[in-house]
């Protein structure tokens, strides 16, 4: 999956909620933190190229778990920068929620919190990837 590799990205979202990331240089955040950067995204205008989950084990390790997220969602040739984003955001949002319900069920509760490494970026962020890699 390409991640957003825009520094401006990032720093649209609150620095209290980036303080809270698993990363500082990606977007790793609790689910309820999760939930709240996705709607800061979209309210930017950002599409979503996935997220894939991390685990902040009980005994201080970070790294990824058994939630393995999205696939990258590619925007499609004929599709509006509008539709792309939405289509992402519903996707991104409806994954998180189900894969977080699905892990309070489970007994990696006891093992880890899940965290959401979520990749956004802008309408320009993905034409500057585009013509860097498809040159």
């Amino acid at each position: 999956m390409i991640k957003s590799c825009q520094m401006e990205d990032i720093d649209i979202l609150p620095k209290d909620m980036m303080s809270r990331s698993l990363s500082e240089d990606e977007v790793v955040l609790n689910y309820e933190d999760a939930l709240k950067a996705l709607d800061i995204f979209s309210n930017a205008h950002f599409a979503f190229l996935g997220w894939e989950g991390w685990g902040k084990y009980h005994d201080g390790g970070i790294g990824h778990c058994d939630y393995q997220g999205t696939v990258s969602i590619e925007k499609a040739a004929n599709e509006s920068w509008q539709a792309y984003a939405k289509r992402g955001y519903n996707f991104v949002k409806e994954t998180i929620i189900n894969d977080y319900d699905d892990w309070k069920k489970s007994d990696h509760v006891k093992e880890y919190e899940l965290y959401f490494c979520i990749s956004a970026i802008s309408e320009k962020g993905l034409e500057e990837l585009r013509a860097k890699y498809h040159k």
